[in-house]
């Protein structure tokens, strides 16, 4: 599978319930191997819920990505997502 078809694939956890789409992939170039996947809800940044998932927690890739997550699991990462966020500083810039 090319990393093409995997971006965009919905997304269910492991009780069938869609959580979103795979929006993002870290890889390592040299190893051809995937560290992380990022799943996000909702249609162009931002996202309204973002989250990670390593390449063992995927159960099963065909017309759908199926998850061994559930979405408590999802809901508690989705959070921590969140935090790390609120804390990174923004920078503005403005024009006299």
């Amino acid at each position: 599978m090319e990393v093409s078809e995997f971006l965009g694939k919905k997304v269910l956890d492991k009780t069938a319930n869609e959580v979103g789409k795979i929006t993002d992939m870290t890889v390592k170039p040299i190893e051809g191997l995937i560290t992380n996947i990022t799943i996000s809800e909702g249609e162009i940044p931002p996202w309204i819920k973002s989250f990670k998932v390593k390449p063992d927690e995927l159960d099963k890739i065909g017309d759908y990505v199926l998850l061994k997550i559930d979405q408590q699991e999802i809901e508690k990462r989705t959070n921590q997502s969140k935090k790390k966020e609120s804390g990174k500083t923004k920078l503005e810039i403005k024009e006299d």
